[in-house]
């Protein structure tokens, strides 16, 4: 068995015993729907599963407890493993229940990575995340398609909610619910595309406070739609790094750090994943700027011990 020991030296005698007995009663047994009975037994599960440093041994582990058990263990893993044992479940239904058990910005980085490399598997979680069909009042609706004019009706109103300080975060995540809801996949994907597509051609600068709640909320709706598309990405990527040189414009370190703290955990990481390469960047200006901002960013984690900017510069 191949097995990082380094995982397992915090291990009490007891929790030594317990791990040998799971081994025995997999490997050895050849038992399955073992059940975890406490938290001492998920810890113990959950660190071996970590420690495993072969795919194969993972999801021998994993696949050898009961849905139930599977269900409180997978909880208690890392992302890493989590993704692993995602990509390897052949049940369509226990794959979907533990997707949502992931955390939102753990989810859209799933989906986004399967986009790329398992596409029958973002299939899967998108249809079960979007059905053919909306349920208003208790009444099944069936989605149906809408008219160009229809389309522009919703973005009009989708940019007068962006546009206007009055309307929260709130406000427009439940109006872009309320459409993703009611459209169907084609005439979403045109609505998504037009979207970021107009919304690129603002240009807003950061000079004033409405532009930058204009960003926020922009951002905050543009997740789940990338998500969903991901085929519409590079057109948000080229966003973020326009609201990024614009951040330039901000001459206090501390008022770019709290820009930067109030975006959602995936805009986020995608901004500090861009900083981070800066040395590859060939534009001299974008190559200095980001250069800035990574210092600024390592200088401010060594010396805050919370905040997302340093959840997401971890997991770099």
């Amino acid at each position: 068995m191949s097995v990082d020991q380094k995982l397992l030296e915090s291990f009490s005698s007891d929790q030594v015993m317990l791990a040998s007995n799971f081994l025995e009663t997999i490997y050895i047994h050849e038992q399955t729907n073992i059940e975890l009975n406490n938290d001492n037994e998920i810890t113990v599960f959950s660190t071996l599963i970590q420690a495993s440093t072969v795919e194969t041994m993972k999801c021998t582990l994993f696949f050898s407890l009961s849905v139930n058990s599977q269900k409180k263990c997978f909880s208690n893993l890392i992302y890493s493993d989590q993704s692993c044992l995602l990509l390897n479940i052949n049940n369509k239904n226990l794959l979907v229940s533990l997707f949502s058990l992931l955390e939102p910005s753990l989810q859209n980085e799933f989906l986004t990575t399967c986009f790329k490399t398992h596409i029958t598997i973002f299939n899967t979680i998108k249809r079960s995340l979007k059905p053919s069909f909306a349920i208003q009042n208790g009444l099944i609706i069936e989605k149906s398609k809408i008219s160009p004019q229809q389309s522009e009706s919703y973005r009009n109103t989708l940019f007068s909610y962006l546009q206007d300080p009055s309307f929260t975060i709130q406000d427009i995540t439940t109006f872009v619910d309320s459409i993703q809801q009611s459209l169907e996949d084609d005439d979403l994907n045109d609505f998504v595309k037009l979207t970021f597509h107009d919304f690129s051609n603002l240009r807003l600068s950061l000079s004033s406070k409405d532009n930058f709640l204009s960003y926020l909320k922009f951002f905050h709706i543009s997740v789940s739609f990338v998500v969903m598309f991901p085929n519409h990405s590079s057109t948000l990527d080229s966003i973020i790094e326009y609201f990024l040189l614009s951040l330039d414009t901000i001459k206090s370190p501390s008022w770019v750090i709290k820009i930067l703290e109030q975006l959602p955990i995936y805009i986020l990481k995608k901004c500090c994943t861009s900083i981070s390469v800066y040395e590859k960047i060939k534009n001299n200006k974008k190559r200095n700027v980001y250069m800035k901002f990574y210092k600024l960013i390592n200088d401010y984690i060594q010396s805050n011990s919370e905040g997302n900017i340093k959840i997401v510069m971890n997991q770099l």
